[in-house]
């Protein structure tokens, strides 16, 4: 019976990990911080990004979240795990990146999006 009840602790830390995080996509860079007890923060410059991917499980698909995978310059791979609307996020920052690349930027926020809000 044990085998087939998922693995409550997973589910749980997967929650706690979506309701305590931001992410913030600015003309600039992208920011994002993790964590209640412990804080984990990454702030990543546009220029310096080669992609973005996107993650979904199923799970993730019906509930619209999943993890965004960024590569860097020099191969770097920075993971933002369980963010709500992650197609819409890179949706919007391919738009900050062509906005940086075209020179018509935009200073405002072109997405913040803090998980607790969800």
């Amino acid at each position: 019976m044990a085998l087939c009840w998922p693995r409550p602790a997973s589910h749980c830390s997967a929650i706690l990990r979506y309701l305590t995080s931001e992410l913030a996509l600015t003309n600039r860079r992208v920011v994002a911080k993790y964590g209640f007890v412990t804080l984990r923060t990454q702030e990543i410059r546009l220029e310096k990004i080669e992609s973005v991917s996107v993650h979904q499980d199923i799970s993730g698909r019906l509930l619209n979240y999943g993890s965004v995978i960024i590569t860097g310059t020099g191969g770097s791979h920075d993971t933002m795990p369980d963010i709500p609307d992650p197609v819409v996020f890179r949706t919007r920052f391919a738009e900050a990146l062509d906005g940086l690349a075209s020179g018509t930027g935009d200073s405002s926020a072109a997405v913040t999006t803090k998980s607790s809000a969800v």
